[in-house]
């Protein structure tokens, strides 16, 4: 069970991250303003603009929900979950549901985060099997369209699988908290930005190897900026980070730490891609315009959507299984 008591997070991890955060995020508004200060009229500057703000935004929430964590931590990943789920939802073309399916799919985020907050995180890890076979063959049965089945499937079961991923984040937290080799509050703090800053840093650096040195396009049906020399430079720049960071602070093997990093940079691109042919096939060129400069929450946490579950499943493995 978790300790409601120390609600607010001050310890010296944290610290250290919200003076990184405001450190790296000043310096690149900074740099952006000198650059469009000299290219008033560049496009791109403007469009940084923008896309920097709504950093502060993301940031200063994730700062906010570890400083209040579990409980902030929780609702609001909850929040997010169900705003995610419906921006998926909206686009679907199962429409004779009415209001049920939303109304499903609430309860399901609700009811995991209530495990995660209980510290059940076996129940956690099997109530989607569980809803999943409890929700939807009914709702298949009584009021699904045969003739649109596997639409009605997918907008059924997509989103508390996404859901599920996404509370993968939380999890880890409340994983690392709890173990011994977590390092408590510390360690879940850390393991917790590690795995955003290196599932962003993966598609930063994709982005960059690939503007500097990529010839060929990989899937140009999905996505044409992904390169072979992004591919290889987000692989090489993640894995190395990884193995600096996993064996410094958490004692992890070299052969461990590059496994996961592997895993956090092929599944980033896989998770980028995935959600690309979603929005393809949905005709949409984002989920919406909830984050200027970024599309919706689904657009933003796209990679983040199968790091954050590999991560956690790796590590519950990793601990023998909890």
């Amino acid at each position: 069970m978790i300790n409601f008591k120390d609600t607010i997070s001050m310890s010296q991890t944290f610290i250290t991250l919200l003076i990184l955060t405001v450190s790296f995020l000043s310096t690149a508004q900074a740099l952006n303003f000198y650059f469009k200060k000299r290219h008033p009229q560049n496009e791109t500057f403007k469009k940084v603009t923008i896309i920097i703000k709504t950093w502060w935004m993301i940031f200063g929430f994730l700062l906010l929900s570890l400083a209040t964590a579990p409980i902030g931590l929780v609702a609001g990943f909850a929040l997010i979950s169900i705003i995610g789920s419906l921006e998926y939802y909206k686009h679907s073309r199962v429409n004779s549901f009415g209001f049920f399916p939303p109304l499903m799919i609430s309860s399901f985020i609700i009811l995991q985060y209530s495990m995660l907050l209980a510290g059940q995180l076996k129940l956690f890890q099997l109530l989607p099997i569980l809803y999943i076979l409890t929700f939807v063959p009914p709702v298949i049965i009584f009021k699904g369209e045969i003739s649109k089945l596997s639409e009605t499937l997918a907008s059924l079961i997509s989103p508390i699988i996404f859901s599920h991923f996404l509370a993968c984040l939380p999890a880890l937290y409340i994983m690392f908290k709890s173990l011994p080799q977590g390092h408590g509050t510390e360690g879940a703090e850390l393991i917790f930005f590690i795995v955003i800053v290196l599932t962003e840093g993966n598609d930063v650096s994709q982005f960059i190897f690939g503007k500097l040195f990529g010839r060929y396009k990989i899937i140009p049906h999905l996505s044409p900026n992904k390169t072979d020399a992004g591919f290889i430079g987000g692989l090489a720049f993640t894995t190395i980070i990884s193995i600096i960071l996993f064996s410094h602070y958490f004692s992890m093997s070299i052969i461990s730490s590059a496994l996961l990093g592997v895993l956090i940079s092929f599944y980033g691109i896989m998770g980028d891609l995935f959600f690309s042919a979603v929005k393809r096939y949905f005709s949409v060129k984002d989920f919406s315009q909830a984050l200027p400069g970024h599309g919706g929450y689904l657009d933003r946490l796209d990679s983040l959507m199968l790091t954050a579950p590999i991560t956690y499943y790796f590590f519950l493995f990793y601990y023998g299984g909890l």
